[in-house]
């Protein structure tokens, strides 16, 4: 909003416009970075790309690289270090993650002193601009993960990563309010999916009607139901019960 430097890095190719699109999908490895992308965004500002240096030469690179860093002030940006290490493709080990969220937290960006920290100190104004991004730009076909899955090893990981973790009730309460319908319309995009749009469906309405007949014509229970139209005995259960594919 006010060309104000936020980030230095190194990169070839396209790799300065790799930020903003991880910031929007939410994976992006340094946090502090996506919170200032999307709240730029959300305020409906711009990011301004400026490539400052280049030389064929990596390790001149790097070293101004150092050098921008400690012009525009460490603690003035969003880089989890000083510069200068690294290379091309290079992945960080265990260890150097580790050190590099030991000099995050020694910026005094933890707990409530993250300027984001219980939704930041976003305006009413500027989140419902950022609601409206993501409903224009990360909804149904339009979000990079559409359609796709995540593989054996990816749930493996997460599942590993949240094993042994116990929610305090007053988060559970927040997941709740913030996932439950409470009374509110069904948003559009949830209603497209529903039923025989969703393309994971294996029954249509016709087989849905079909199914309530045969119950009610009786002889037939929710597992023998289930066992003629290939699904589980409960969503027989839930169809009968008019939980699921109300008409």
């Amino acid at each position: 909003m006010d060309n104000e430097v936020f980030y230095v890095g190194k990169g070839h190719d396209t790799r300065m416009y790799w930020h903003k699109k991880h910031a929007i999908i939410g994976d992006h490895h340094n946090k502090h970075l996506q919170n200032k992308i999307l709240k730029l965004i959300s305020n409906g500002g711009k990011i301004i790309y400026k490539k400052v240096f280049e030389s064929p030469d990596e390790k001149e690179v790097f070293k101004q690289e150092m050098l921008t860093i400690q012009y525009f002030g460490f603690e003035n940006l969003c880089n989890l270090t000083e510069g200068g290490e690294g290379s091309t493709g290079y992945v960080h080990t265990e260890a150097a993650l580790k050190k590099m969220k030991e000099n995050a937290a020694e910026r005094d960006w933890v707990g409530e002193n993250n300027p984001n920290f219980g939704g930041g100190n976003w305006s009413e104004e500027s989140r419902k601009k950022f609601s409206d991004y993501q409903k224009l730009n990360l909804l149904g076909e339009r979000n990079p993960f559409f359609g796709k899955k995540h593989s054996k090893s990816a749930r493996a990981k997460m599942s590993e990563y949240h094993s042994g973790k116990t929610l305090t009730e007053e988060h559970k309460l927040k997941i709740s309010e913030n996932h439950a319908f409470k009374g509110k319309k069904r948003p559009e995009h949830s209603k497209k999916m529903s039923g025989e749009n969703n393309p994971k469906a294996k029954l249509t309405l016709e087989l849905i009607r079909q199914i309530r007949i045969e119950y009610a014509l009786g002889g037939k229970s929710y597992r023998k139901l289930a066992a003629i139209y290939g699904v589980d005995f409960t969503t027989i259960a839930d169809i009968i019960k008019n939980k699921i594919w109300k008409e």
